[in-house]
């Protein structure tokens, strides 16, 4: 089972949040421009610590970060991933495998379909073909599910857009990773809740998906969410079916 909690970042930045962070993590919060930015990085960094030792019977601060060679966080005995974009920031743990995870605040407008040159040639198809006022949601579609594999694996875009290619959602919602001799599938479904749109990328035996509200930096309520298994955020919900072609089709939002 993975499980997902959805952090209102702005909900959580004040002082007690930095208290359990390390060195490191309070001088990489230092070097951010503005306030705004810093508090979100404390409060998401604060929120994956709390989230980590709840599920695994520890304080806060005695959660251990080791970074792979492209960066990536690890921790030792569970699996987990994080994203943010604007207030928003979503955790994703697991003890069965690798889980990516990526989100997207549609309404901040980043859009940017000139990155869509770099998919496949599959794709750049599919977003041509789509009426123009669907193109934007079917690229954060298509991205985010390439982002959570790529994130998953632990190689970010050095992997290449085009070697991460989704498959027709009717097929499973998967997600494959062209390699020389070999293509890797992951699952990779969509969920939408409010603005965010969000991709959980995880490997074929994983047993399903369980949202949470992040909703304070209490252990035993975390860890009570986690038991439980049973999805606690109203409002989340998946998008099925192929990628749009018609604007008051579901995926179209």
């Amino acid at each position: 089972m993975i499980h997902v909690w959805l952090v209102e970042l702005d909900r959580f930045a004040d002082s007690c949040a930095e208290q359990c962070l390390s060195i490191d993590e309070r001088e990489r919060a230092g070097k951010y421009l503005t306030p705004l930015l810093h508090d979100r990085f404390i409060a998401g960094r604060a929120a994956l610590r709390h989230v980590l030792a709840a599920c695994l019977n520890r304080k806060a601060s005695e959660i251990v970060f080791s970074y792979g060679t492209k960066g990536k966080p690890e921790c030792e005995g569970i699996y987990f991933n994080a994203s943010n974009s604007g207030g928003f920031g979503a955790i994703a743990v697991s003890f069965e495998g690798r889980v990516g995870i990526d989100i997207e605040d549609m309404s901040l407008g980043r859009c940017n379909l000139a990155i869509a040159d770099y998919f496949s040639e599959e794709e750049k198809a599919l977003i041509a073909a789509m009426p123009e006022k669907c193109r934007e949601k079917s690229f954060y579609a298509l991205w985010v599910r390439k982002e959570a594999v790529m994130k998953a694996v632990g190689t970010g875009l050095s992997l290449g857009l085009d070697k991460v290619v989704t498959q027709p959602r009717e097929e499973g919602d998967r997600t494959r990773i062209i390699g020389s001799e070999t293509a890797e599938y992951w699952r990779t479904p969509l969920f939408l809740y409010k603005r965010i749109i969000a991709a959980v990328a995880y490997e074929q035996m994983q047993s399903g998906i369980s949202w949470h509200s992040f909703s304070s930096f209490d252990l035993h309520h975390i860890g009570t969410q986690f038991m439980n298994g049973a999805s606690d955020l109203p409002g989340v919900r998946p998008l099925f079916g192929d990628i749009p072609k018609d604007e008051n089709d579901e995926a179209c939002f």
